[in-house]
């Protein structure tokens, strides 16, 4: 037999080996778990988030500050606590999620730059009704 009909036979039994039979691989390529890199904001406040225990205590402050003047607003619909989140970081505070309507969405801008003070608010926050 020709060096390349042996190196044809060759390959075509490999192949159907390693097709039919993964054990038959040299290696077997096992995909890892991979974990998302953990969320890096700080001072974070909301359903959308977990319970803040990171950032700064003054960060934590602040966005406590602003959820509970959220909080405290009873004409404010309460599903606003379940639909947005409160970051707080390096002096910006992120307003994050959905409200109903406009008058919700300022209403809410309106007590985090209240309770903020002198930090920057970045307001995210959409409308869906």
């Amino acid at each position: 037999m020709s060096k390349n009909k042996t190196l044809f036979m060759t390959l075509l039994v490999a192949g159907f080996l390693l097709g039919n039979f993964p054990g038959a691989c040299l290696a077997v390529h096992k995909p890892e778990t991979i974990t998302p890199p953990q969320d890096k904001t700080v001072g974070v406040a909301g359903p959308l988030a977990e319970k803040q225990t990171v950032g700064t205590k003054e960060e934590r402050e602040i966005t406590g500050k602003i959820w509970q003047a959220i909080e405290d607003d009873q004409t404010l619909p309460k599903e606003i606590q379940r639909n947005v989140a409160i970051t707080t970081e390096r002096g910006v505070v992120t307003l994050k999620g959905h409200v109903r309507t406009e008058q919700e969405k300022t209403m809410v801008e309106q007590k985090a730059s209240q309770a903020a003070g002198n930090n920057r608010i970045n307001s995210e926050i959409t409308i869906k009704p």
